[in-house]
């Protein structure tokens, strides 16, 4: 009965602290449901620029994403899977299979644990280790989150003010020295449409094929004289490319937060090459942290390159700085001012435009930060 009376109290206090938590998460999860995702903003402005038109049956897998509902659901999938791993460590403690490790695995050119509760506290450690690098992997990618939401919120907002003024207000205002944050914000929301619409235009020399593909989808005759006038006015009538640049972003951030099976592999395999210099080298993986270091910031430093000197050519093009013929490329302005959209539109763009312009990730470079961001969390 004293057994009993411990083991009852123990019950009591790690249901009390079970039921704090859960508590805690339900909250959090519930200012997930309630969290960000493009076409928030359009809803609560009247807008239907595509953003906040409920897609068909079909096309569930266009919906945007909440990068925060995202990253608590994954969250507690991790959990869930902590919870399998000590689960597992419990089994091999009643079945002795700590005290087999001990008769196994003795003292050689490695001092090794003399005996079963040792090798109890090195798995209860390590599982503990996985849960922090987990909590700080997390907090990580939560500042990503923070940012895409920022970015995302941004891109919706140029939308609706470009819906809100005429390609000639938006001429004007590019002549002008002085402009306002919010307009610089549109100027530079402008130039990067304009760019990727050239780029779709570009098909038409570059890749024919792809070009009728879309054409036809689109409903527009792809051999006649004025298709590249006529696709562009299109674009500047129904094309939501905040909607693309949404997707785009919210694409990259969910691959962080879910950590893939490469990823996974990949660290395994890290470990056993550490494992290695371990047992040759006697060198400790503390001593390896800052090479870790090295990687992520070379890694954050490359990226930030590739985005700005692409964001600066963008604007030197269309700005007409460019090379001659890069200029020539871009051809004339958008000339259609309707401002009459509807999600039926939207809703024809997405179709057209889905098997030609998915959501690159890169990928290798993401796995690698992913690999490296963990590694750096759990030496931490």
């Amino acid at each position: 009965y004293e057994y009993n009376f411990v083991e009852g109290m123990a019950t009591i206090s790690m249901l009390s602290l079970a039921l704090a938590f859960e508590l805690a998460w339900h909250r959090l999860a519930r200012a997930a449901e309630r969290s960000y995702h493009y076409g928030d903003q359009q809803e609560l402005e009247g807008f239907a620029l595509g953003g906040d038109c409920v897609p068909a049956e079909s096309d569930k897998t266009m919906r945007h994403g909440q990068l925060l509902k995202e990253l608590i659901t994954r969250a507690g999938v991790e959990f869930m899977i902590l919870g399998f791993l000590a689960f597992c460590i419990f089994i091999l403690n009643v079945s002795d299979g700590f005290q087999l490790c001990a008769r196994t695995f003795r003292d050689g050119d490695l001092h090794m644990p003399i005996d079963g509760s040792q090798w109890l506290h090195l798995a209860e450690f390590t599982h503990i280790e996985l849960f922090l690098a987990m909590l700080i992997y997390f907090a990580l990618t939560a500042t990503a989150v923070k940012g895409g939401v920022a970015k995302i919120k941004l891109w919706e907002r140029m939308q609706m003010l470009r819906m809100s003024t005429s390609g000639r207000e938006r001429r004007v205002l590019r002549r002008l020295s002085s402009l306002s944050a919010m307009h610089i914000d549109l100027q530079s929301y402008d130039d990067f449409r304009q760019y990727f619409v050239s780029g779709i235009v570009r098909w038409q020399k570059r890749d024919p094929a792809r070009f009728k593909d879309l054409m036809d989808r689109l409903g527009v005759d792809s051999m006649a004289d004025d298709v590249s006038l006529h696709f562009r006015e299109m674009v500047d009538k129904d094309f939501p490319f905040s909607a693309y640049l949404a997707l785009a972003v919210v694409s990259g951030i969910v691959d962080c937060i879910h950590i893939h099976c490469t990823t996974w592999v990949a660290v395994i395999i890290l470990f056993g090459f550490f494992a290695l210099i371990h047992y040759f080298l006697h060198i400790e993986l503390s001593l390896l942290s800052p090479s870790f270091m090295c990687v992520a910031v070379t890694l954050l430093a490359m990226m930030k390159v590739v985005v700005v000197r692409k964001q600066r050519y963008i604007e030197q093009q269309m700005r007409g700085v460019a090379t001659i013929e890069e200029v020539a490329s871009v051809g004339m302005t958008m000339s259609c001012e309707s401002r009459d959209t509807s999600c039926s539109d939207s809703s024809l763009w997405v179709k057209a435009l889905r098997p030609f312009l998915s959501i690159k990730v890169e990928i290798a470079m993401l796995r690698t930060l992913q690999v490296v961001l963990f590694l750096i969390s759990y030496v931490f």
